[in-house]
């Protein structure tokens, strides 16, 4: 889809960053997990989308380079958040934030207002999949006794996540039910392991 951005002598772009974790932990005391909303931009400032706010981090956050394909690739992408405080590790530690679904948004912003442009196609989507893993590295200022962090969320396409799943299915009694719960044909594969069978010896 093209965009009609004729009617603007300038524009500025930000990425958005929309996390949504299902297991999420402010704290370790914390219970049950609960299902938590993470968003935020590379902009300096907030920036409201669709009723949604996105915390501005300006150069705080970065992401790497993707490529736009007509075909769908399994391509990584990485997030990197700095200046984390120590407390804030905790909500990272305590919830399961692998696998968490993960979209990012190239918006369009007036440098006027600070406002996303109110057009046809904006937001557009630049990224979509799941947290594959994540890794945290402390900084730690001796003099002052403080330390920042920064947290890197690598991140998996859908089509990644299905090119690496499980193929088939096992022969035991536990996935046959699920499929069909009636069903005992798989009930006496346990006492067949490691059976010894006598067939006879050959003529």
């Amino acid at each position: 889809m093209s965009i009609d951005l004729s009617n603007y002598s300038s524009i500025e772009s930000a990425l958005l960053v929309r996390i949504e974790c299902d297991f999420y932990k402010a704290s370790n005391s914390a219970d049950p997990f609960t299902t938590q909303i993470l968003r935020f931009s590379d902009y300096l400032y907030t920036v409201t989308l669709n009723s949604e706010d996105y915390i501005g981090l300006g150069r705080l956050m970065a992401v790497t380079s993707s490529s736009s394909e007509l075909r769908v690739t399994n391509n990584d992408l990485t997030i990197t958040l700095s200046g984390i405080p120590n407390l804030s590790i905790d909500e990272i530690i305590n919830s399961r934030i692998k696998g968490s679904t993960i979209k990012i948004y190239r918006a369009l912003i007036n440098p006027a207002t600070g406002l996303a442009l109110s057009i046809a196609g904006n937001p557009m989507m630049r990224y979509s999949g799941i947290i594959n893993n994540y890794g945290i590295d402390e900084d730690f200022d001796g003099i002052n006794r403080t330390a920042t962090n920064t947290i890197s969320l690598t991140c998996s396409s859908f089509l990644d996540v299905l090119n690496n799943t499980a193929k088939g299915r096992r022969t035991n009694p536990e996935d046959q039910k699920k499929l069909y719960p009636s069903d005992l044909s798989m009930d006496r594969v346990p006492n067949l392991i490691r059976s010894k069978f006598n067939f006879g010896v050959a003529t």
